[in-house]
């Protein structure tokens, strides 16, 4: 498949019906305890956060994000 990591500095993404905002830049996850059960909630970082910040650690190197099918994304 086309998503993942290619190595650190190069990322493929490929937009689709199903993926949204949170996916590609951050949002609201549901968290299940295995212990107790409870639900709770935690913002993650989408793929657009986690590039911005592997290249802000790293400012001398290049960083590429490839965005397949931008326009099937909601």
């Amino acid at each position: 498949p086309l998503d993942g990591p290619v190595d650190e500095h190069v990322e493929i993404v490929q937009f689709h019906q199903s993926y949204g905002y949170e996916d590609f830049a951050a949002g609201i996850r549901p968290i299940t305890d295995p212990d107790s059960g409870q639900l709770t909630y935690e913002t993650r970082p989408g793929i657009f956060v986690e590039m911005c910040q592997r290249a802000l650690a790293k400012p001398d190197e290049t960083f590429v994000l490839i965005i397949d099918e931008i326009n099937r994304g909601n």
